[in-house]
């Protein structure tokens, strides 16, 4: 009832479902899913049922994709050959002559595209940030991370795929920004998962400066367990499988018995990926930056708290904290928990 209540003030109210549910298995449960309208988004209900037939989960995820309209009036594609796949982004110029400085924008987790978009959410924060720092006169460069957009995440297995690939894209983008006359001063501005990214990228190469927005303080396993201590709260079974999975992951060991509710975090062929993120910690990657480091936290943003800024803060003294108050995770201000 709580659930169901909160989510009828954060979508506008429900509207209507589908004549038809899709079922399917996952590690043993039977999971249903059927499509529900409310007023402002469209969300998929999920409940899931183990062997006994008991319900075993009930779960709201976003709805299929829908086809994004074309821009025609967006720039041209630039594009980055890349190891087995090929990169597209933008960029977008500030008027006048240049030479203009740079910055490198890396997105946050999931398939992100330039814009800052995925298949079922669309908040276009990246289109927003890049458009306000060239009409300050700033260039900037965005594109379509593996997997999204544009950009395929190649040919290798999904189970080969590491977390480095993500930090050798971004040094491939800012190797071709150095050769570019239109540019001076480079920086990179890494969102969310691509402030740790952007972190490493800067080890690895010569960049100017580096601006963390809603960058994770810790590492990735503990993130984990602190989002999904709050959303299986009333799951504690469920959140304790969880919990036992990432620890394991943490530690450097695959699972085979992992919640099936949890079947997109945890799937076999994305573990490798998992354990190769959360072998970096943020605090000790910052803290060997020698550049000058900007450190950006929403005081309303639920999945990276402002402990995470103050902790990298922390761990590089030289850097500038700027809390920006009721901002959330995509750069939103917000003025309750319900615009969440």
């Amino acid at each position: 009832k709580t659930i169901w209540e909160t989510l009828q003030k954060q979508t506008g109210g429900y509207q209507g479902v589908a004549d038809e549910a899709t079922v399917q298995q996952i590690q043993g449960n039977q999971v249903v899913d059927l499509l529900c309208t409310f007023k402002v988004t469209k969300l998929v209900f999920r409940v899931s049922y183990n062997e006994q037939h008991q319900v075993a989960g009930i779960f709201f995820l976003p709805a299929p994709a829908e086809p994004t309209p074309v821009d025609k009036d967006a720039p041209p594609d630039v594009e980055l050959p890349a190891k087995d796949t090929t990169l597209y982004g933008t960029i977008d110029l500030p008027k006048g002559d240049g030479p203009f400085p740079v910055v490198l924008i890396i997105s946050g987790s999931g398939p992100n595209d330039r814009d800052g978009n995925q298949a079922t959410l669309k908040s276009d924060y990246l289109k927003k940030l890049a458009v306000g720092l060239s009409e300050q006169g700033i260039a900037v460069l965005r594109y379509d991370k593996r997997g999204s957009g544009k950009s395929e995440v190649g040919d290798a297995p999904l189970e080969t795929f590491r977390f480095d690939r993500f930090v050798d894209d971004a040094v491939g983008w800012i190797a071709m920004l150095r050769k570019d006359p239109r540019f001076s001063q480079i920086a990179i501005l890494g969102h969310s998962q691509g402030s740790l990214v952007g972190m490493l990228a800067a080890q690895r190469v010569s960049v100017d400066a580096i601006v963390s927005i809603a960058g994770a303080g810790r590492s990735i396993d503990k993130v984990l367990m602190t989002q999904l201590g709050v959303k299986l709260k009333n799951m504690p079974e469920l959140r304790d499988h969880a919990f036992a999975v990432i620890e394991e992951l943490a530690g450097g060991q695959t699972v085979e018995d992992y919640p099936g509710e949890l079947d997109a975090l945890f799937k076999p062929s994305i573990q490798g990926f998992l354990i190769s993120w959360m072998e970096h910690d943020p605090v000790k990657v910052i803290g060997a930056l020698e550049i000058p480091v900007l450190i950006v936290q929403g005081t309303r943003d639920i999945q990276i708290m402002v402990e995470d800024a103050e902790a990298l803060k922390q761990a590089q003294p030289t850097a500038e904290l700027v809390l920006l108050e009721n901002m959330n995770h995509v750069l939103r201000h917000i003025a309750t928990q319900a615009e969440q």
